[in-house]
């Protein structure tokens, strides 16, 4: 005799039910249709904007002189040579040369309370951020591949010396533009608005010296004279040289910047990875690239 207990029903958690709804006239299950009609479409995606508004302390600044150095000039050759051409050189506050004059160096300073600690205040502000339009990025880049493909496709087949004609630019052109449109639709598939908080160090600004940089200016001058080829018969040669007109003198601020603390602050970033420079570069290289591979496959035809 068996043991075995009675099979029981599955419990039904609330809200819930053993079985979908009974069909209604007309309707058909999901079971018995496709649940896309037109696999093949292209789909875009319509942006879509977050708006988030947000209360946080950052540090309070100010703008302060931090000191001088002197002011950049130009000596002409005339004056003595102003030194270390072909380099750098650095000094400390309060020593070398100042040339034609100075100037201030200023820098944001953040405030403190008595106690030394950075004053800071409470702000709230509202940020918003849109989606990347994928259907504009991938009309706009892909007329940009476009553009690169043809022109590259032309001047591939100059360099090579064979002409690839109309076809061969406008090949190379619609092969970069179906590239171009591709890297246009995937570098903003899925792209969404996430919040994240961003941590930023408060540092205090200290200037210890400047770098002084010389660099020669130099202008071309052209001489035409008579010399005499191997058969002996004169001809006239155009030759050039270069002249010194004197220095470029440049001096850049040595800044030392001490953390005396940190603060939070949101921000709204996008999940595609690849951005509007970063893709369109992409594009127009790859659309180059095309346009060279239809250049070179013609020339070889």
């Amino acid at each position: 005799m068996s043991t075995v207990p009675p099979a029981q029903a599955p419990t039904v958690p609330p809200g819930g039910s053993p079985a979908p709804p009974p069909l209604q006239p007309g309707e058909v299950a999901s079971s018995d249709a496709p649940t896309d009609v037109n696999p093949d479409k292209v789909v875009f995606l319509p942006p879509s904007t977050k708006t988030i508004t947000r209360t946080w302390d950052e540090p309070v600044t100010h703008r302060e002189v931090l000191g001088r150095i002197p002011a950049d000039y130009y000596q002409p050759a005339w004056n003595p040579y102003p030194g270390s051409w072909g380099g750098s050189v650095f000094y400390p506050i309060g020593s070398g040369a100042f040339g034609m004059g100075q100037v201030d160096v200023a820098r944001q300073v953040p405030d403190y309370n008595p106690d030394g600690t950075v004053r800071k205040e409470t702000v709230t502000r509202t940020l918003s951020e849109t989606t990347y339009d994928q259907r504009g990025r991938t009309l706009g880049l892909g007329i940009a591949g476009a553009l690169a493909g043809g022109l590259a496709a032309a001047a591939t087949g100059a360099i090579r010396g064979a002409s690839v004609g109309a076809v061969g630019a406008v090949l190379g052109g619609l092969l970069g533009a179906a590239t171009g449109a591709l890297i246009g639709y995937k570098s903003a598939e899925g792209d969404q608005i996430r919040e994240q908080w961003m941590r930023e160090t408060i540092s205090h600004p200290t200037l210890i010296g400047y770098q002084q940089w010389v660099n020669p200016d130099y202008r071309t001058e052209y001489e035409t004279r008579v010399v005499y080829g191997s058969d002996g018969r004169p001809h006239e040669e155009t030759v050039s040289h270069q002249v010194l007109q004197g220095w470029s003198v440049r001096f850049d601020p040595e800044i030392r910047w001490r953390s005396v603390g940190s603060y939070t602050y949101p921000t709204l970033e996008h999940t595609a990875k690849a951005g509007p420079v970063g893709s369109a570069f992409t594009a127009v290289g790859a659309g180059a690239l095309a346009g060279v591979g239809v250049a070179l496959a013609a020339s070889l035809l």
